[in-house]
């Protein structure tokens, strides 16, 4: 990941720390899926803990609901819910809380850890981790960070352009299972309200992002034998492309980096 995204986070929350009447910031940072997001988030923490500003990075996966929630969502018969990972899989109450607590400056906070790999991959809470009472500034990462409501009028009139991509969904989903995720949105947008500034990073093409996840499979089954075959791993990005295609464009960033098939990152879109 070019160290200009790491930059122009360090940045951005040096930015709204000046400009802010309180000691404490929240900066996040948009990204689709292996586009380098957690990446960039854990390197700029470490470089303004470094600086002397106490940081620490959140991902939106962090807050997903626990494995037996989920499973009772998946049972009620939603195709784009069968998995965690699309809007209505996390805590948004909880979430919403924990920056209530960070910005009224209440101490001994922590933030859920999910770890991916229980439950054959399906996923699930493992405990928590503390939030040093110091922390002034949190960057949470996420891949649909920032994403509006558009409402069922502008979902059916993109349904055919959804179709024609030839998804890979286990069941086909219908407008109505489209306008479900759009209403989970809704629990967001008081989330995405205390984010002081909001960093995007947008691919030049966003095919990227199907070889972008292949890169990472081959490096996960490098490193641990194990991991999804590249048709899995085309299955499970055709999970969050439909939202891409209703969302991606719904919201404005305060910083836009576009990158290019090898991450390099430019402020113009070349």
């Amino acid at each position: 990941m070019s160290t200009s995204v790491v930059q122009g986070i360090i940045t951005k929350v040096e930015e709204t720390l000046s400009s802010s009447q309180t000691t404490k910031t929240v900066v996040a940072v948009y990204g689709p899926q292996g586009s380098g997001k957690t990446t960039s988030t854990r390197e700029a923490a470490k470089e303004l803990n470094a600086k002397g500003i106490p940081t620490i990075a959140v991902s939106l996966d962090d807050y997903y609901k626990p494995y037996s929630k989920l499973k009772e969502i998946a049972h009620l018969g939603n195709p784009l819910l069968l998995h965690r990972g699309l809007p209505g899989t996390h805590d948004t109450a909880e979430l919403l809380q924990f920056l209530k607590d960070f910005a009224a400056g209440k101490n001994d906070l922590e933030v859920p850890v999910y770890d991916k790999s229980l439950h054959s991959g399906a996923g699930d809470r493992a405990g928590n981790r503390k939030v040093p009472n110091d922390t002034q500034a949190i960057l949470v990462e996420g891949w649909m960070i920032g994403f509006k409501p558009i409402g069922e009028t502008a979902i059916s009139s993109k349904m055919d352009l959804i179709r024609d991509q030839k998804l890979n969904f286990i069941k086909q989903p219908t407008l109505k299972d489209f306008v479900e995720i759009d209403t989970n949105l809704k629990a967001y947008l008081p989330i995405w309200d205390h984010f002081a500034a909001l960093i995007k990073l947008e691919p030049l093409d966003m095919h990227y992002i199907y070889k972008w996840r292949l890169h990472q499979e081959h490096d996960l089954i490098k490193s641990t034998g194990q991991g999804m075959s590249d048709e899995e791993v085309k299955t499970f990005v055709d999970q969050y492309w439909s939202s891409y295609i209703l969302y991606a464009d719904t919201f404005t960033s305060d910083l836009t980096f576009y990158l290019d098939i090898d991450h390099k990152a430019s402020l113009r879109k070349l």
